[in-house]
């Protein structure tokens, strides 16, 4: 589809589950899919953050390598090119972004 099919005020506020989906439905020809794997709305923040967790805790991800003498807590994030040092403990919903 190119860009334009929207024909949506521009810089309007737009609901994608009101007005998009409803929209594209019209449009699209529609199958089925059945999928029986992992599933998530990540629709705020904390279910952004609480999906990574999920994925994390599946396995999918390579874990992290955590240093001696540094302990990550259940929910702590630390991102990629952070720098810790020893005796760093982070726990609950600490985020240590770069």
């Amino acid at each position: 589809m190119s860009p334009g099919w929207w024909n949506g005020s521009p810089g309007a506020a737009v609901s994608i589950e009101r007005e998009i989906f409803p929209a594209l439905l019209g449009r699209l020809s529609r199958g089925r899919f059945f999928h029986r794997g992992y599933w998530s709305d990540i629709g705020t923040l904390k279910t952004y953050w609480r999906t990574h967790a999920d994925l994390q805790e599946m396995g999918l991800w390579p874990p992290g390598r955590v240093p001696e003498g540094m302990h990550l807590g259940q929910g702590a994030v630390v991102g990629a090119g952070v720098r810790m040092g020893t005796g760093v403990v982070a726990k609950g919903s600490a985020w240590a972004l770069r």
